[in-house]
Order: C-alpha cells, then sequence, then structure tokens
C-alpha cells in the first residue's frame, strides 16, 4: 500500500481546522443555537400564574392580597 502524500495530508489538517473556523467566523450564533434552545426549554412561560408547589397554583392576584393580609406591601 502506498502512503498518502505530503501535499494530501496537509489539505486534510487545513481543511480540518479552517473549515468549522470559517464556519463559526461566518455564523456566530451557529455554536450557541443549541445552548439557547436547551434553556428555552427550561424557561417559564407564564409569569402571572406563580407555581409554589405541584399541587397549589395562585394567580398574582391572589399572591399580591395575600403578601398584603401578612403585611407585606412594601415589598410589592
Amino acid at each position: 500500500m502506498r502512503p498518502i502524500p505530503w501535499f494530501v495530508r496537509l489539505g486534510i489538517d487545513v481543511s480540518i481546522f479552517t473549515v468549522p473556523i470559517i464556519l463559526l467566523a461566518s455564523y456566530p450564533r451557529l455554536g450557541t443555537h443549541f445552548l439557547n434552545n436547551r434553556r428555552r426549554k427550561y424557561r417559564r412561560r407564564n409569569f402571572d400564574e406563580i407555581q409554589y408547589r405541584n399541587d397549589s397554583t395562585l394567580s398574582s392576584e391572589e399572591v399580591i392580597t395575600f403578601r398584603k393580609r401578612l403585611g407585606f406591601e412594601d415589598l410589592i
């Protein structure tokens, strides 16, 4: 079996290192795309319903009245 010529090996090495660099330079958000999708999956979408436990869901008005009843008006 004949050895691979030096210029073929050099071309393979150069393409392995330069193609990802060129891709990341031209599409800079490509590397963070998958991380953002993963983070977006766990983000809470509905902010007017606050869940304290899995079995109890309070609306924002109920939370405000509850906090006023306890005397936390300054924190609202």
